[in-house]
């Protein structure tokens, strides 16, 4: 999985962490990073899900989109505690 947006030499969970929070679930990480190749560990899955839940809370507050910010605001939340997607994946 490449994301040539924002291809930089970095923390490879910078790219997956937010791929697995939103569409895998965590009992499933371990077969991920098998295929992956790469022994990443879950506090960064978890760091980077924050990081993006965050970024995308605050740019719907920015559009005036309260809804959408509180969900992902609680995503944000739940992750920085390095607990399951409250909505789910």
């Amino acid at each position: 999985m490449i994301d040539w947006d924002s291809l930089k030499l970095a923390d490879p969970g910078r790219d997956v962490g937010p791929f697995l929070w939103w569409s895998v679930r965590p009992n499933r990480w371990i077969d991920f990073f098998k295929a992956y190749g790469e022994d990443i560990p879950d506090t960064a899955v978890y760091w980077w899900a924050a990081h993006a839940s965050l970024k995308v809370a605050l740019w719907f507050a920015e559009q005036g989109k309260g809804e959408e910010a509180a969900q992902f605001a609680a995503d944000f939340a739940a992750a920085s505690r390095m607990e399951e997607n409250p909505r789910g994946s």
